[in-house]
């Protein structure tokens, strides 16, 4: 059946194992690195709950898990298509969810067991097309897009499960990684493994807002507060509290805020808003806008992001999960159009 999936675009800035201060890796690319991580995730008798590719036991560490639900490529095209599972908090084997027709500060709480031996959380999609050093996210019914779970995710398997690491068994839990090579012969390099990715732009019109930046009068912030990143609770709840709220979130997984603030940016805190918008990813619910001086409409930056929507006849393995298969083919049959956008980006 034909569903709307929402794609935006990333290029792909670092992908390998660098020399620190130097721009190029000495080894590693995308292609690669994603062949390596096909071979190992889908090595016989590994299962699902061993793809995650780092650790949270770190206290200071509030992310939850993600998984590698499934990975495939186009032998004709070069191109990946990989489906991540993103873990969702429980408390004592539950999950909670929260009646959305009471007040505020009256809302009941209904915890919903969970199945023995599964993983509660949602899937995310990902088109890689190495030949460009570009991916996109496809977001079909959910909020959030996976992008910072990914990066996280492929920063894990780089410094760990990549056969380029070079790693010493401590115990049948722990491993001490004692640097990375491109083969065996090669001597063992002390190198920082690395995958960054950034929002492409279209051509100038973020360069316009920058030459406008002294007429700028008030900037605009739009953002969703993922509940499950203990930081982004605590603001949350700071903000309840302001407004009179003292019952928490109630359950839920995140909250959309808006907020306005009086200010002229120096070109240094422009460019600094600019980049930091991009590094945390653009959205209809995550964005930034500008009004200038004379004007009441408001710029949102997110205007200027690579972003496409496509009506794709998709399979479903079930109301949460696309068939990557039939995903992937119909992200191809789509692939010069994405070009053609491309080679307009920045």
């Amino acid at each position: 059946m034909k569903e709307e999936a929402k794609l935006n675009f990333y290029s792909i800035n670092k992908c390998g194992y660098y020399n620190f201060g130097k721009g190029d890796p000495e080894f590693g690319s995308v292609k690669n690195i994603l062949q390596q991580l096909n071979e190992w995730a889908k090595r016989p008798d590994f299962t699902l709950e061993s793809t995650c590719t780092y650790s949270t036991d770190n206290d200071e560490d509030d992310s939850l898990r993600t998984f590698c639900f499934d990975i495939i490529r186009n032998k004709k095209t070069g191109d990946f298509f990989l489906t991540t599972w993103n873990e969702t908090p429980t408390t004592f084997g539950q999950v909670a969810s929260v009646e959305a027709d009471q007040p505020v500060g009256q809302a009941d709480v209904k915890m919903n067991e969970i199945v023995e031996g599964t993983i509660p959380g949602y899937a995310t999609y990902f088109w890689f097309m190495p030949e460009h050093d570009v991916f996109a996210t496809v977001r079909f019914q959910h909020t959030f897009n996976g992008h910072r779970s990914l990066v996280k995710y492929l920063n894990g398997f780089l410094e760990t499960h990549s056969p380029y690491a070079v790693k010493r068994f401590i115990d049948d839990d722990n491993i001490e990684v004692l640097g990375y090579r491109d083969n065996e012969k090669d001597e063992i390099e002390k190198l920082n493994p690395s995958f960054r990715s950034r929002l492409l732009r279209k051509g100038g019109e973020v360069d316009l807002i920058k030459q406008k930046c002294a007429s700028i009068r008030n900037i605009i912030r739009k953002s969703t507060l993922n509940l499950e990143v203990e930081e982004e609770k605590s603001l949350a709840t700071k903000m309840l509290e302001k407004m009179g709220i003292f019952q928490g979130c109630n359950g839920r997984q995140e909250l959309s805020v808006k907020y306005n603030i009086p200010y002229t940016p120096t070109n240094d805190d422009i460019s600094s808003i600019i980049e930091n918008a991009f590094e945390e990813g653009l959205s209809w619910h995550n964005d930034v806008g500008f009004q200038f001086t004379g004007k009441s409409e408001v710029t949102w930056l997110s205007n200027s992001i690579i972003k496409r929507d496509f009506d794709l006849n998709v399979e479903r393995e079930n109301d949460e999960v696309v068939n990557l298969l039939s995903l992937g083919k119909q992200l191809s049959s789509q692939r010069q159009i994405v070009v053609n956008i491309l080679n307009g980006a920045q």
